[in-house]
């Protein structure tokens, strides 16, 4: 379960709104609210005081896999948008190489 499922049902669970969630810990509603759908992940500095908040349901490490998942997302989008196209199946790399030469 990602962080902001826990986030959500821990909310829901303490019938609290996003807006009142967000403001026991000093931030926006909105900023919960993308926290929640896993569109960001919660800032460090916020990590304490979310574990405080929610009574250990969503601890300091709960958001440390979180951002470490992202951030290895991340890398590996960047790493297959920077790599070189493959030559596709139906050519040789030999016959692409002489018609790029030839050209």
């Amino acid at each position: 379960m990602t962080t902001g499922k826990k986030l959500r049902a821990w909310r829901i669970e303490a019938g609290l709104s996003q807006e009142e969630a967000a403001s026991k810990i000093g931030t926006a509603q909105r900023t919960w609210g993308q926290w929640e759908c896993d569109e960001t992940t919660p800032e460090v500095d916020y990590a304490v005081d979310i574990q405080q908040m929610t009574n250990g349901a969503v601890t300091v490490l709960d958001l440390a896999r979180d951002r470490r998942r992202r951030r290895k997302q991340s890398r590996a989008r960047r790493a297959k948008a920077a790599a070189p196209a493959a030559p596709s199946s139906s050519t040789n790399l030999v016959d692409d190489i002489e018609h790029r030469s030839a050209s």
